[in-house]
């Protein structure tokens, strides 16, 4: 039996946390939340994630959270997925300059989240998941992709 994939969620709106919260504990995961940038840089520095979802968030020295994650060599190559629903150009292409494996835009169907956060599989444990291939080949390219509104759109 496979373990759950660890998902840290963060964002600062409780709302917000709470739906992804529960899309990805109903697909599987065990979730962890951070309710901003310095709170979740804490809690990624304390536990092996498997992966990340995220709003836009800053840390306390003013960079974005995907800039102060990337810079730390243990979290690295955490996958980390930013969810919006700001649809401009500026705000993908920064989120996936500093590192992120794909935007994702609101709302989020819940087969999106299974596919890119959970694995190939869609269900943690299923095979082929094993809650750690991120991001499922096809689905997201290496430079990473914008994802969401309810169908995938490759960029």
């Amino acid at each position: 039996m496979t373990a759950s994939p660890l998902v840290l969620v963060a964002d600062h709106d409780p709302d917000a946390r709470h739906i992804l919260t529960s899309m990805l504990r109903h697909l599987g995961a065990s979730v962890m939340e951070a309710q901003d940038g310095e709170q979740a840089l804490r809690l990624a520095r304390a536990h092996p994630f498997t992966a990340m979802v995220s709003e836009y968030l800053w840390c306390a020295d003013g960079r974005p959270l995907h800039r102060c994650l990337r810079g730390s060599p243990d979290l690295a190559g955490v996958p980390l997925y930013v969810v919006t629903s700001d649809p401009s150009e500026g705000r993908r292409a920064a989120a996936l300059r500093t590192g992120c494996a794909a935007v994702i835009l609101k709302p989020i169907p819940p087969s999106v989240l299974a596919a890119l956060v959970l694995g190939r599989g869609g269900r943690a444990g299923d095979p082929g998941a094993g809650g750690r291939r991120f991001p499922t080949p096809g689905a997201a390219s290496p430079q990473g992709d914008e994802i969401g509104s309810g169908k995938a759109v490759v960029s």
